[in-house]
């Protein structure tokens, strides 16, 4: 597929709210292909999924869980295609798309910024994105309590795969990943009131 993925620090262009559109058309239309699909019933190795000791959310749609705009193909400014799913397992389409717009928004402490993006208003974002996908309006009310827990629930399973895998699992520990994502859990709680009137008014 030809395009191109943002690096490590998203350039520029990755602000484009075109862009952030079709990402999340893109995901809306990777789950509406996703429903039915029952892994059990197709000759998949035994263990299609990565392990995960950790507790998990529940549901029953294979989703991509790691649409990042590293791992995002764009062409023509628009998203044309997704890539590495080996994080890939069952979840729900409004906690895969909150994933994404997690990562796109972005919805982080602004001591995380990347460099660049310090000016990027994440609540316009997250609504255009939000409006995108289609979120109902329970879903847009509880994003961010839903928001916190994921972020806690992402804490443990990044300590844990860091101890027991080591490789880029510990590198990231060691890199502070683990900060970034309680830093983003308790943005998430202290903007709580901001977040749900970005994305109801």
């Amino acid at each position: 597929m030809q395009g191109e993925c943002a690096g490590a620090v998203p350039e520029q262009w990755v602000q484009s709210e075109e862009l952030l559109r079709s990402v999340a058309l893109l995901v809306r239309r990777l789950h509406q292909a996703s429903a039915g699909f029952v892994p059990s019933r197709h000759p998949f190795p035994q263990h299609l999924f990565p392990p995960r000791p950790v507790r998990q959310d529940q549901g029953g749609l294979v989703c991509h869980l790691d649409v990042t705009p590293q791992n995002v193909v764009v062409r023509g400014g628009r998203a044309v295609g997704v890539i590495d799913f080996d994080l890939a397992g069952p979840s729900t389409g409004f906690r895969d798309s909150f994933n994404t717009a997690m990562h796109w928004a972005p919805l982080r402490d602004p001591a995380d910024a990347w460099e660049g993006w310090e000016a990027v208003d994440p609540f316009r974002r997250l609504r255009i994105f939000a409006d995108a996908y289609g979120w109902t309006e329970d879903e847009r009310r509880r994003l961010p309590q839903f928001g916190a827990e994921a972020a806690r629930l992402s804490h443990d399973r990044m300590a844990h795969n860091a101890r027991t895998l080591g490789g880029g699992w510990a590198r990231m520990w060691a890199d502070g990943v683990g900060g970034l994502i309680s830093r983003r859990g308790r943005w998430l709680e202290d903007n709580a009131p901001r977040l749900i009137e970005a994305l109801t008014v």
